[in-house]
């Protein structure tokens, strides 16, 4: 199975060798620009790793993008175009509730957010419908992170959090359930507006990324998770302030465990994995519109593509 890794401030380029058989670069060319993706093989399963941030300056040389400058549909369409058939993505975050210690991960069930400046899906030609995505998490891969965690990972973080974090600031651990707070960034969220998000969503964490992912994923038919890793308490009550530093100081610190949590979850995704349920381009978009997309498909090829492979489904 090819399985896609999304990836951003907890770096996995330097991803264990020990599952791996073989490295190689592989660059898509969507309908959005290149997107280089790093592929590995896992036992019998094809990976391929894309760092979100990534982006190409005019010159052709590689540049940092901030969360809000990010085309998601870049990164989502090449994960298709590698014929992807899960999404596992790893976001870092700010802690909102009270168990969302630093150095835990949380599987959220949901997402919530309102007012990015960000295109969230790939029908931008026009929409007939207006879709749900009634179950954003696709439940057997969230399963499966549960699984590795408690067979394999949990004795691992304890030992890598031993010997790396010896001002003793993570606490290792996993969480199901809750929502992800998405924020525009790049700056942190202030303590009224997390105040707000505790109190009206119910949020346990707070990031930049996780949305619009799952919801291109959910357009392109990609079952998708994702792993919250927490760095930070954010502003929490009572608890040491958010600072970049930090962040980045943590991520690396959890790096290894993210890295054993991601190997031994890919061991046990199925080969019958579900398909995402609930939406479609092809539903989404007339025939009047998929025609245009059909007349400018040099543009847009891959759309064209995804529309017609939903279509020959139906």
């Amino acid at each position: 199975m090819r399985i896609g890794v999304i990836t951003g401030t907890v770096n996995l380029s330097r991803t264990s060798s020990s599952q791996s058989q073989s490295v190689q670069a592989y660059t898509a060319n969507t309908d959005y620009g290149r997107f280089p993706l790093l592929q590995i093989t896992m036992g019998e399963h094809t990976v391929f790793f894309a760092n979100r941030h990534w982006g190409e300056g005019s010159s052709g040389s590689r540049i940092h993008l901030l969360p809000h400058q990010i085309d998601y549909r870049q990164v989502v369409q090449a994960l298709y175009q590698a014929n992807c058939k899960a999404i596992i993505s790893v976001s870092a975050t700010g802690r909102l509730s009270e168990d969302a210690l630093p150095g835990r991960f949380v599987i959220p069930e949901d997402f919530c957010s309102t007012g990015l400046a960000r295109i969230d899906t790939f029908a931008v030609l026009g929409l007939v419908e207006h879709p749900a995505i009634p179950q954003p998490v696709n439940s057997q891969l969230a399963d499966c992170i549960s699984s590795a965690w408690e067979e394999k990972v949990k004795s691992h973080a304890e030992t890598v959090y031993g010997d790396h974090d010896k001002a003793g600031l993570l606490t290792p651990g996993l969480i199901k359930g809750g929502h992800y707070r998405t924020i525009n960034g790049p700056r942190f969220a202030r303590p009224p507006e997390e105040e707000v998000y505790r109190s009206v969503s119910g949020a346990k964490v707070i990031g930049m990324c996780a949305d619009p992912e799952f919801c291109l994923a959910a357009e392109a038919g990609i079952p998708y998770v994702l792993i919250a890793a927490v760095t930070d308490h954010s502003h929490y009550p009572g608890a040491p302030s958010v600072e970049h530093s930090a962040v980045l100081s943590a991520a690396r610190n959890m790096e290894p465990v993210v890295i054993k949590l991601l190997e031994e979850t890919i061991k046990r995704i199925p080969a019958s994995l579900s398909p995402q349920q609930g939406i479609g381009l092809h539903s989404m978009m007339d025939v009047e519109k998929i025609n245009i997309i059909k007349i400018s498909a040099k543009k847009r090829p891959v759309l064209l593509h995804m529309v017609e492979k939903e279509l020959k489904q139906v």
